[in-house]
């Protein structure tokens, strides 16, 4: 009896820490998201968001592996958004440094 509790305190960590890193990440990408959305396709809207929906479901289960699981394909929909935020910093440093 004490094995199986402990393996369900196990699982339910495992889960717990799956949802905060998803948590977190999903935040993360969110501001992200919300400073280069104007610049992306409705494709790539539609895609980051549809990941975003899908990563919100997840986390409302019980299984880390799905969460996961998830993250990573929030994380290939978002691609568009890093490599646009990168062109955005780039630009931004571009264009504040002193002319010499």
């Amino acid at each position: 009896m004490l094995k199986k509790t402990l393996k369900l305190i196990k699982k339910a960590k495992t889960v717990i820490e799956a949802r905060n890193q998803a948590d977190a990440q999903l935040h993360n990408l969110q501001k992200d998201y919300d400073e280069v959305k104007e610049t992306l396709t409705e494709d790539e809207k539609s895609a980051f968001e549809s990941a975003v929906t899908a990563v919100n479901e997840a986390t409302r289960g019980e299984d880390a592996d799905t969460i996961n699981q998830a993250v990573s394909k929030l994380f290939e929909a978002a691609s568009p958004v890093f490599a646009k935020k990168t062109r955005s910093s780039t630009n931004k440093r571009i264009s504040t440094k002193p002319n010499r």
